[in-house]
């Protein structure tokens, strides 16, 4: 379920908009709907992954509040703007802050459901981005790893090592590989490779947070099946 937070100096609107249909059957819930108030509505924006606020209130605007989330990296929730104003400067400023989308009131059922349908797109696209990235910079920790390990490394690989490690003090290699015979035929290859990704999944449980400390294939030998392993000091399992 996705998160909701709806925003308006009205009462009426808001319960209107929670009434309009059914939110949790569409994927989400609503975690909450205030009339506007700066502080409270700058706190709950920080649970919430979509937030529908009107343009106009009295103590902080749809607007504001939405530069004010940008600004101040409150939030990376979805952001949507309703409003009476069919006003260009309005959607100019929106879309300058990467708002969603900007509705003009009275919003109905059949624009309520596109909205919600264009934010679980978008989700599920910045979903498969985030992970696509996640993978990205772990494959080139590695290989940055990889180099200090194998002492073939610049400046750079130990800069860029020392800079996404919470601590560079104390730190232990450790390399894991199972025991092999010289002859071995395709079966066993296979085995061996089975056990190499089963024996890394567990080392990435192990480690959890650092899961990126876990090196696949560190020695780059196709005939050794081994996990490299960097650990800190202060690090304990919980």
């Amino acid at each position: 379920m996705l998160r909701v937070l709806l925003v308006d100096d009205e009462p009426f609107i808001l319960q209107g908009i929670k009434m309009l249909i059914d939110w949790e059957q569409e994927g989400f819930e609503i975690a909450g709907w205030l009339q506007m108030g700066r502080g409270n509505c700058i706190f709950r924006t920080r649970r919430s992954r979509l937030i529908i606020a009107d343009i106009r209130m009295p103590e902080m605007t749809g607007l504001e509040l939405l530069e004010t989330i940008k600004r101040e990296k409150l939030s990376n929730a979805y952001f949507v703007i309703l409003s009476g104003y069919a006003d260009f400067e309005y959607a100019r400023r929106a879309m300058q802050n990467e708002c969603t989308e900007y509705l003009l009131k009275p919003i109905d059922r059949e624009m309520l459901l596109k909205l919600l349908e264009k934010v679980y797109t978008m989700r599920s696209q910045d979903r498969e981005l985030d992970k696509k990235r996640k993978e990205q910079e772990k494959a080139y920790f590695s290989r940055n790893v990889i180099a200090l390990i194998h002492g073939k490394y610049d400046d750079f690989n130990l800069e860029y090592v020392k800079q996404h490690m919470k601590n560079i003090e104390g730190v232990r290699y450790v390399e894991i590989q199972k025991a092999q015979s010289e002859e071995m035929d395709e079966s066993i290859e296979k085995d061996m490779r089975n056990f190499q990704r089963e024996l890394y999944q567990c080392c990435i449980e192990f480690l959890k947070e650092d899961a990126n400390h876990c090196v696949f294939d560190v020695s780059a030998n196709e005939k050794i099946y081994d996990i490299g392993l960097i650990l800190q000091m202060g690090w304990r399992k919980n």
